[in-house]
């Protein structure tokens, strides 16, 4: 096994953790697309009109139960409940 320095090793952890950030960043937006595109197909104008608010969510856990929540709302409100109760 080789040696690695210390300046190694950190710039490795730096790395790794960077990597990590723009995965998370990427995975964001992908949910973000699919959550405008749902909206979009099952309310139309008053769907994207949620989208502003959307964007503000950092949480992807979030973001997600959001996207499995369009397909059983019955209105864009019904959709919005699913973030505005927190």
């Amino acid at each position: 096994m080789p040696f690695i320095t210390t300046a190694e090793r950190v710039g490795m952890e730096r790395g790794l953790a960077e990597g990590l950030a723009r995965g998370l960043e990427k995975g964001r937006e992908d949910l973000l697309a699919g959550i405008e595109v749902a909206l979009e197909l099952r309310f139309a104008a008053g769907g994207l009109a949620l989208m502003p608010e959307v964007r503000q969510i950092q949480d992807a856990d979030l973001l997600r139960r959001i996207l499995a929540s369009v397909k059983h709302a019955d209105t864009p409100e019904a959709a919005r409940q699913v973030w505005a109760k927190r």
